[in-house]
C-alpha cells in the first residue's frame, strides 16, 4: 500500500486524515462528543478505503487507454485499406484484394456496391454527387482518429462522449452488418473485424467511465473526509 500510495499526493493526504481520526477517536474522553468521532472517522477510513482502491485500479485505468488507442490505431488501418481497396476496384474492375478468398467472402463486391458510398444512405438523401456520399473508408478514418484522440483524456465528461461516438459506432456496424448479411449476402472478413473492433472498443470505453466516476468518488469522499477533520 505504501507503494501505491506513493503515486498521489491525495491518497497520502486521506491516510494522514484517517490517522489523525483515528487519535482523535482515541483521545477523546467527553461521551457527547465520542459518537461524532466515531462517524467522522468511519466516514475517513472510507474515504481511505477508496483512495487504496482507486490507486489498485489507477494500472487499469491506464491499460483501457492503451486498448482503447490500439485499437482505434486498428480501425484506423482498416479504414484506409476499405478506401485503398474501393478506389481500386473503382478504376480497375478486374482487381482483387487480399481479402476477396471466393464469390461469397468477398470485400470488394461489399465496398462497390452502393452501401459502400455513405452507408447507402447519404446518396439517397443528400444525392449522388454529394460530398457527404464518400467510401465508407473515409468517415471511418475520421471517426478512429477522433476516439483515440478522447481516449488520450481522463476527464469524466470527454469520456462520456467517446463512449457516445464508439456506442453510434457499433449501431452502425449492426446496420452494416444486417445489409452485409441478408441484401448481399456476402462475408467481408475486413468488414467483421470492424465490427469486432467497435464492440470492443465500447467495452473498454464503458469500464474506463467506471474507474473513472470511481474516483471522482474518491475525490469528494476525500474532500469530505478533510473538511470533518
Amino acid at each position: 500500500l505504501i507503494c501505491l500510495f506513493k503515486t498521489r499526493k491525495d491518497a497520502r493526504s486521506a491516510v494522514l486524515v484517517v490517522l489523525a481520526g483515528n487519535g482523535a477517536s482515541q483521545t477523546t474522553d467527553s461521551p457527547t462528543s465520542f459518537p461524532y468521532c466515531q462517524k467522522s472517522f468511519a466516514r475517513q477510513s472510507c474515504a481511505c478505503f477508496w483512495a487504496t482502491m482507486s490507486m489498485a485500479t489507477g494500472n487499469c485505468k491506464c491499460s483501457y487507454t492503451v486498448g482503447l488507442v490500439g485499437l482505434s490505431a486498428f480501425g484506423f488501418l482498416l479504414s484506409l485499406y476499405t478506401s485503398y481497396v474501393e478506389l481500386r476496384a473503382e478504376q480497375d474492375r478486374s482487381y482483387q484484394a487480399l481479402c476477396d478468398i471466393s464469390e461469397r467472402i468477398s470485400c470488394t463486391k461489399v465496398f462497390t456496391s452502393s452501401y459502400g458510398r455513405g452507408f447507402g444512405i447519404a446518396g439517397k438523401v443528400f444525392g449522388e454527387g454529394s460530398f457527404l456520399n464518400v467510401p465508407n473508408g473515409f468517415y471511418g478514418i475520421f471517426y478512429y482518429f477522433l476516439v483515440a484522440a478522447c481516449s488520450f483524456s481522463d476527464h469524466l465528461r470527454i469520456a462520456r462522449v467517446n463512449s457516445y461516438l464508439i456506442l453510434l459506432s457499433n449501431g452502425l456496424s449492426l446496420y452494416l452488418a444486417y445489409l452485409l448479411y441478408f441484401i448481399l449476402e456476402d462475408l467481408c472478413i475486413v468488414c467483421v473485424t470492424t465490427y469486432a473492433v467497435n464492440l470492443i472498443s465500447l467495452i473498454l470505453a464503458l469500464q474506463k467511465i467506471q474507474i473513472l466516476v470511481r474516483e471522482e468518488q474518491v475525490m469528494r469522499a476525500i474532500n469530505t473526509a478533510k473538511k470533518a477533520k
